[in-house]
């Protein structure tokens, strides 16, 4: 991820979206659906935070995250798996921080989507991680 990305972009949500940023989401999410149908896949889900202590994350948010796409197992808990994608505005740092509140709240597995660069980033824990382009 290059330093143009974190020098000009926003430190929080972008809340203007973009085409590009919808067409990944629902792309995703149609996939996810294809590869699993016991999935609940859900896109722009705002998940209760009130209960937790996230300040730490620095994420300007203390009552509800809403992660691009989340998918369940069994929901409505937290998410099994969160989707966050790079919006051309956003920071990689913003939404890494996002990424590892998401594993405090208990989250299995986050994805890190850089449409511009086509590379995703699995995490399987906050440090561990592996891309794919």
């Amino acid at each position: 991820m290059s330093a143009p990305f974190e020098n000009n972009a926003i430190d929080g949500e972008d809340e203007r979206g973009s085409l590009n940023h919808g067409t990944v989401q629902i792309k995703l999410g149609y996939l996810l659906l294809m590869a699993n149908k016991n999935l609940s896949v859900i896109s722009e889900l705002s998940l209760d935070i009130s209960q937790y202590d996230l300040s730490k994350y620095k994420l300007g948010a203390s009552e509800e995250l809403k992660p691009d796409v989340c998918a369940y197992l069994k929901p409505p808990v937290i998410p099994d798996l969160v989707i966050e994608i790079l919006s051309p505005r956003q920071s990689v740092s913003y939404l890494i921080r996002k990424i590892n509140a998401f594993f405090e709240l208990g989250t299995k597995s986050c994805w890190l989507v850089n449409p511009s660069q086509q590379i995703i980033t699995v995490y399987s824990l906050p440090n561990q991680r592996e891309s794919f382009n």
